[in-house]
């Protein structure tokens, strides 16, 4: 069963290559979710990243992370998801 590795990836892809080397900071675990953040530097911003095991295959997990029409349905606090360019 390929289950915890496609999300983790695809996660680890939408970050920048520096936050891969660096230490996250959890902030909350909840219903089996791990949530971590990390200063961006330079930036007023920061990356988030969210850890758990699905028993779901790659494809599926990844038709949900791309599917910008229903994000706003399980993305917290997101109120409107604007594509602006999509390259590949």
């Amino acid at each position: 069963m390929n289950v915890v590795k496609p999300l983790i990836v695809s996660l680890i892809c939408l970050a920048p290559a520096a936050a891969l080397a660096a230490d996250w900071e959890e902030v909350y675990t909840q219903d089996e979710v791990t949530v971590s953040k990390m200063d961006l530097e330079g930036t007023k911003f920061y990356a988030f990243k969210g850890e758990t095991v699905m028993d779901a295959p790659a494809t599926r997990i990844m038709h949900v992370l791309l599917d910008n029409d229903h994000r706003i349905e399980w993305v917290d606090r997101l109120y409107e998801a604007v594509e602006l360019e999509k390259n590949g």
